[in-house]
């Protein structure tokens, strides 16, 4: 992210959460930029932190790992007529696990 502001004024960056890294532009003054990396998210939840450059803060947000959503059916099957027909089921997971 870029850094604009005036040449006598100095800042710092910083992270919230320990799975957020400043990689690079940890300080300076003037104008720069800061660079910062995600670890993956292996959990069960989606994850939210921040980065603060001076006094502004950019959120991060994070989704979970999809191998950790969970699925369930209803009904678990169906009979339909030789004729054909429709059937339907609903499907529950959670918000943010996507079929």
């Amino acid at each position: 992210m870029s850094v604009a502001t005036d040449s006598d004024c100095s800042w710092t960056s910083s992270a919230s959460a320990p799975w957020i890294a400043i990689t690079s532009g940890t300080g300076g003054s003037g104008n720069g930029s800061v660079a910062f990396s995600v670890a993956a998210n292996s959990g069960g939840l989606a994850r939210s932190g921040s980065v603060t450059v001076g006094f502004t803060t950019v959120s991060v947000t994070q989704v979970r790992d999809p191998a950790t959503c969970r699925y369930s059916i209803d009904p678990a099957g169906a009979s339909l007529p030789s004729g054909g027909g429709g059937g339907s089921i609903t499907v529950s997971t959670a918000s943010d696990c996507r079929w």
